[in-house]
This record gives C-alpha cells, structure tokens and sequence, in this order.
C-alpha cells in the first residue's frame, strides 16, 4: 500500500514538473515583458556563480523532462555547460573577472530571461557567453533589448561593452543584430 501511495506521489510530483511555466499566462494571453526604459541597467541583477548556476540546473531540469529535445534546447543545454566550466574555473583559479548578470526585465511574473557572463577588465566588459531561459520567446521581449541594458551597465561603469568575439562564435545573436557597430558609437 505504502509503495502504491508512493509511486502515485512520484507520478504526480513529475507530471507538476512539467507545467512549472505554462507558456501563457491563466487569461490565455501570452507572457509580455516590458523593459525600464528610463534605466535598462534596472533590469540586471548581479548573480553569484552559485546562483547562476542554481537557475541553469533549474532550465536543464526543465529541458530534460521532455523526451525529444529540440535543436534550440540542445544549444541552450551546451551553453549551461560552458556556464558550469566558466563558474568551476573561476573557483579553481580564484577568479573574481566574471561577473554573471540576469536579464530580469518587469512583467507579470519576475523571470531570469537571460544568464550574461561578463569579463571585467579595466577598460571593458567583454561578453564572453549568454544563455536564454527555455520559457523566452523573442515574441515576449526582443533580445536587442538585452543589449541596450548591457551597454547602459557597461557606460555607467565606465567600461567598454566589447562583443566581437561573442557574436562570431553565436551567429544568431550576430544577425539579430545586425546593425550592432552603428548602435555601440
């Protein structure tokens, strides 16, 4: 009877799993976030490495309830790695260049849309990965937006934003914004 009541329990507890984020809100609307357009840089929280890497375990979880991953979860489950080596090395090595940011833009619900690792040097804040929640779509709010925060963070902290790199090993991001150098002078 125990191990009856048991796997129930289990049973329930896995299908819940799956419907931590519906992918719209109880109205039937879809999730909408908004950005502070006065100081984007509100929209950024500074993260320690455990919690980076609290919430990427959180999204793995998520992507590996389903049976089929698709090509996007895939990309966004090797980008949890690189976090999980980049949080490991820093440990090791007793780092303290990175700095690892959320992209927490207002909206109904409070949601990390967005895990930002930085490198600060003296000069520059160099993008060195980004990691995009499974529950983001760009319909809910455009990535671009990301980017404006990101430069307002960097200007307030007198550095420069330094993104070549990034956007030649992540292509996606590169034609998304694709009129980037115009928007960095």
């Amino acid at each position: 009877m125990k191990f009856v009541f048991f796997l129930t329990c289990l049973l329930f507890a896995n299908e819940s799993c799956k419907c931590l984020k519906p992918a719209n809100m109880p109205s039937g609307k879809g999730r909408r976030y908004r950005p502070t357009k006065d100081n984007p840089e509100k929209d950024l929280n500074l993260l320690t490495g455990a919690e980076a890497s609290f919430v990427s375990k959180h999204w793995l979880n998520n992507i590996l309830q389903h049976k089929n991953i698709c090509k996007e979860d895939k990309i966004i489950v090797e980008n949890i790695n690189k976090l999980e080596t980049y949080i490991q090395n820093s440990f090791s090595n007793h780092e303290v260049n990175d700095k690892y940011i959320a992209w927490v833009p207002p909206g109904f619900t409070k949601d990390i849309l967005f895990i930002v690792v930085l490198e600060a040097t003296d000069d520059e804040h160099i993008v060195k990965l980004m990691i995009h929640s499974p529950f983001w779509e760009p319909a809910q709010i455009e990535s671009h937006l990301l980017l404006d925060a990101l430069k307002v963070y960097s200007k307030n902290s007198n550095k420069r934003l330094e993104l070549t790199k990034f956007l030649d090993e992540n292509i996606r991001y590169k034609l998304e914004w694709k009129y980037l150098q115009d928007r960095l002078k």
